[in-house]
C-alpha cells in the first residue's frame, strides 16, 4: 500500500460512518465518564480505559477530550462538525482566520446565556454566540450557509422552468503546483472565456439566460485539483457537444497563455440531464458526512478538504501544511456567484451575504432544549465538549445533556456555578 493510499484509508477511518440506535449510542457515550472528575485529562483517561475494556480502539488524537475513536465513528455528522471545528481552531496558522474565534464570544449587546435549540428542520443549533461565517474553513458555518445556498439553487431551477446544464472547468496539475497559483490561473481563464463579444454571441446562440458558478477542491496523488462548476439556465434544450467544443477551444487558449494546460477531453465537462443538475444542487457544499466536501465523496485517490482537516487535526504534518495552503488560497473567495440579473430573472430574493444568513438563523423561533451560563460555556469550550453536548442532546434531549454535565462536573449546575463564583471572589481577595 502506497503512502497516499494509506492516507486515504486513515481519512475515511477518521470520518467514520453510520449511526447507532438512540439507546445503544446513549449507553456507549455513558460508558467511560466519571461522575466525580472535572479535569479533562482524568475524563479522557477513564474514557480510554472504558473503551479498551470493551474491546474497541483507544482514544484518537482529536480536539474533543472526551471522544474515543469508537464513539467518534458512530457520531452523526452534525455532532462531528463541532468536534472538527474545535480541532481546526488549534491547527498551525489558524489564528490568522476568523474560524479560530468561532463560537468563542457573545454578540455585542446579546444575551449572556447560550441556548441549545431545535430548529424548524429538526437540526440542533447553539444560539447567542458569534459565528465566523467561514464557508471554507468552518464545518459548522459551512453547513448552515450552504444549506441556504442549496435552497436557493433548487428554487431557481424549480421556479424558472428553464432548461439547465452543468459545466465543469478544470486544468492539468502536478504535485509541484501550489493551490493559489492553480486557482488564479483557472479563474482567470474562465473569466476571460465569459467576456467580450464572443461570449455575448455564445449566450445568444445557446439561449443562456442566467448562470451560477461555484468552486470545489480536492487533493490527490498529483496534487491539488481545483474545479469551477458553472450551472447555466437556457430557454432551449442544451446541445452538450456544441457547448463543450466551443468552450474548450477558448478555455484552453487562455490557459496556455498563463502557462497552464487543459486537454480538450478533460478540461471541460458538460452534463445536461436533469439527474446531473439535481444531484449537484441537492449535494452542493452540504456536509452530510465529514468525508464529503460540498457533499461529494472524493473520487478515486483524492482527499476532500474536510478529509485533509481531519488528518491535520489527528496530527498529520503534511495534511496540516496542505490545510494552511488551502486556507490562504480560499481567503475571501466566494463559494457561489450568480450572473448579473440572474436572481431577479429566476425569481429569487435579494442575495444575503454569509454573515446575514447566520444572523437570520439566530432570529428564528426555535424549540428550547437547554441553556448554559457563560462560566459553564467557557468550561465546555476549554475542554472541547461542544460536539459531545450536541451529541447528547440528539440522543437524549435536555435530560441527557444535564446528566452528562453532572457526570463531568460532579455537581448540579447551580452548585457548580456558585462554587465558580465563590472561587473568583476568593481569588480577588487574595
Amino acid at each position: 500500500m502506497s503512502a497516499h493510499e494509506d492516507k486515504i484509508k486513515r481519512a475515511h477511518a477518521l470520518a467514520g460512518g453510520g449511526s447507532l440506535s438512540n439507546s445503544r449510542s446513549f449507553e456507549a457515550s455513558r460508558a467511560g465518564y466519571s461522575y466525580n472528575s472535572t479535569k479533562a485529562h482524568d475524563i479522557q483517561e477513564r474514557m480510554s480505559e472504558s473503551v479498551s475494556d470493551n474491546g474497541h480502539s483507544s482514544s484518537c488524537n482529536h480536539s474533543s477530550l472526551l471522544v474515543s475513536n469508537y464513539e467518534y465513528n458512530f457520531r452523526i455528522s452534525s455532532s462531528k462538525r463541532y468536534d472538527l471545528l474545535q480541532g481546526i481552531k488549534k491547527l498551525p496558522g489558524m489564528k490568522e482566520y476568523q474560524v479560530s474565534k468561532c463560537m468563542n464570544f457573545f454578540p455585542v449587546n446579546g444575551k449572556r446565556e447560550i441556548e441549545l435549540v431545535k430548529k424548524h428542520d429538526q437540526q440542533l443549533a447553539f444560539k447567542n454566540l458569534k459565528y465566523c461565517s467561514s464557508i471554507w474553513l468552518c464545518p459548522v458555518c459551512s453547513s448552515r450557509i450552504a444549506s441556504e445556498r442549496r435552497r436557493e439553487l433548487a428554487s431557481a431551477v424549480e421556479k424558472s422552468g428553464a432548461y439547465t446544464a452543468l459545466i465543469t472547468f478544470t486544468l492539468a496539475h502536478s504535485k509541484r503546483d501550489n493551490l493559489k497559483d492553480l486557482l488564479e490561473a483557472l479563474r482567470s481563464a474562465v473569466n476571460k472565456v465569459k467576456a467580450g463579444r464572443w461570449y455575448e454571441g455564445f449566450l445568444e446562440k445557446h439561449e443562456i439566460i442566467a448562470s451560477a458558478s461555484s468552486l470545489e477542491f480536492t487533493h490527490g496523488e498529483k496534487g491539488w485539483h481545483p474545479h469551477i462548476h458553472w450551472l447555466i439556465f437556457l430557454n432551449k434544450r442544451p446541445d452538450s457537444e456544441a457547448i463543450k467544443s466551443e468552450l474548450s477551444v477558448r478555455f484552453s487558449a487562455f490557459l496556455e497563455k498563463s502557462g497552464y494546460y487543459a486537454s480538450s477531453f478533460h478540461g471541460i465537462d458538460v452534463r445536461a440531464t436533469r439527474k446531473d443538475v439535481s444531484g449537484y444542487i441537492s449535494k452542493w457544499n452540504v456536509i452530510h458526512e465529514l468525508s464529503n466536501v460540498q457533499a461529494k465523496r472524493a473520487r478515486g485517490s483524492s482527499l476532500t478538504s474536510w478529509q485533509l482537516a481531519q488528518l491535520a487535526v489527528s496530527g498529520d504534518k503534511q495534511a496540516q501544511a496542505l490545510w494552511l495552503e488551502y486556507a490562504r488560497a480560499t481567503y475571501r473567495k466566494k463559494a457561489l456567484t450568480w450572473s448579473r440579473g440572474a436572481r431577479d430573472l429566476l425569481g429569487l430574493d435579494e442575495e444575503k451575504d454569509d454573515d446575514e444568513i447566520i444572523q437570520e438563523e439566530e432570529r428564528e423561533a426555535d424549540e428550547h432544549i437547554v441553556s448554559f451560563e457563560p462560566v459553564e460555556w467557557y468550561f465546555i469550550l476549554d475542554n472541547g465538549l461542544i460536539g459531545e453536548i450536541h451529541h447528547q442532546a440528539r440522543i437524549g434531549g435536555a435530560q441527557a445533556v444535564n446528566e452528562f454535565m453532572i457526570r463531568i462536573r460532579g455537581k448540579p449546575l447551580k452548585e457548580f456555578l456558585n462554587n465558580a463564583q465563590n472561587f473568583t471572589k476568593e481569588s480577588e481577595v487574595r
